[in-house]
C-alpha cells in the first residue's frame, strides 16, 4: 500500500512540474506492478525465516564449503595485497611524504 501511495503521490507531482511522455507513465505502472509481486512472493518466506531460531550455526556442504572458504580467503588475500600496492603508490607519488 505504501509503494502504490509514493507512486502515485509521485506521479502526480511529476504531472504538475513537467510533461512525461506516455512511456514513462507506463513504466511507473510496470514498476509498481513488479514491486508488488516481488513483495506477494517475498513476504511468506520471510514469516517463514522468522520462526527459525536465530544463532549461527556451521553448515557443511561437502567440497563447496572448502572452495568457498579456499575462494573467500584467496580474495582476502587480494584485497590486502591491493591496499598495499595502493599505499605504495601513493608513497611513490608523494615522494615519500
Amino acid at each position: 500500500m505504501a509503494e502504490v501511495t509514493i507512486t502515485v503521490t509521485d506521479e502526480l507531482t511529476e504531472n504538475r512540474i513537467r510533461v512525461l511522455p506516455q512511456n514513462e507513465r507506463a513504466l511507473h505502472v510496470f514498476l509498481t506492478l513488479n514491486f508488488g509481486a516481488i513483495i506477494a512472493l517475498a513476504v511468506p518466506m520471510l514469516v517463514d525465516w522468522s520462526a527459525n531460531p536465530t544463532e549461527l550455526a556451521t553448515a557443511h556442504h561437502g567440497w563447496m564449503s572448502w572452495a568457498l572458504t579456499l575462494f573467500g580467503v584467496s580474495s582476502a588475500a587480494w584485497s590486502v595485497r591491493d591496499a598495499l600496492a595502493s599505499h605504495r603508490l601513493k608513497l611513490q607519488a608523494g615522494g615519500g611524504k
